[in-house]
């Protein structure tokens, strides 16, 4: 899992504490694991209880270990929290005023709308 530069998780030390970053690396490991798992098995015949799984799977914990609690610069870290803050300035508008997110069909941008406005183009 490689993430660039411009990207900023928002699960960084900068915004969390160790214990929730932890709860969330386990949830992506578990994810990912099982997926790569099945995907494996269904395929290309791995059985489940494969060396060669347990060794992927201890090293994509150390490597989500590594991505998570990664230090970051102080620029990095004032960013993190901006944008935190934006995500959280939108989600209570969103909930306040009782809109909608979603993507639009033409590509990777978010429309909020009512729901009204969401039914008249259906």
């Amino acid at each position: 899992i490689v993430l660039g530069p411009s990207c900023i998780r928002i699960n960084q030390s900068a915004i969390r504490p160790r214990h929730q970053q932890e709860i969330a690396i386990q949830k992506d490991h578990k994810s990912i694991y099982d997926k790569v798992r099945s995907h494996l098995n269904e395929h290309y015949f791995v059985p489940m209880t494969a060396t060669i799984l347990k060794q992927y799977s201890n090293q994509l914990l150390h490597d989500l270990n590594l991505s998570y609690f990664s230090p970051l610069s102080y620029s990095d870290q004032t960013l993190a929290l901006k944008q935190a803050k934006n995500v959280v300035s939108i989600q209570r508008k969103i909930k306040k005023h009782h809109l909608i997110l979603r993507v639009t069909d033409k590509g990777y941008n978010f429309y909020i709308g009512t729901e009204k406005e969401f039914d008249k183009k259906t």
